[in-house]
């Protein structure tokens, strides 16, 4: 009869026979992220495999990158992640106004005999 140390290991192998490391449940996807993903999941179904994706559905992952991270938006999209870094990286962000230095006039202590 198994112990309990090797039924955890039995359960921590996947069916492909791969060792699953961490078998906590996933943090859950935003919401903006799960509807980029049915839009994405309906342009997918309606295109022949490989098509390049509109520009519209880039901006769009992009602007989730920008706000949730590249990697948190390229995988539950299944976006190569380079795809998503190369754009944002791309893109200008709006340049802050900088704030013009001021003078400052330093005036030395007199010394008093």
């Amino acid at each position: 009869m198994p112990d309990a140390i090797e039924l955890t290991l039995l359960r921590s192998i996947s069916r492909r026979g791969r060792l699953i490391l961490n078998n906590k449940s996933a943090s859950p996807i935003p919401e903006p992220i799960v509807q980029l993903q049915q839009r994405l999941g309906e342009f997918r179904g309606s295109r022949p495999h490989r098509t390049k994706l509109p520009e519209t559905l880039w901006h769009a992952a992009v602007e989730l990158a920008r706000q949730h991270g590249v990697y948190s938006v390229a995988h539950p999209l299944r976006l190569d992640y380079t795809g998503p870094k190369k754009r944002l990286d791309g893109v200008p962000i709006p340049p802050q106004k900088a704030v013009k230095p001021g003078i400052v006039q330093l005036v030395a202590a007199r010394r008093e005999n």
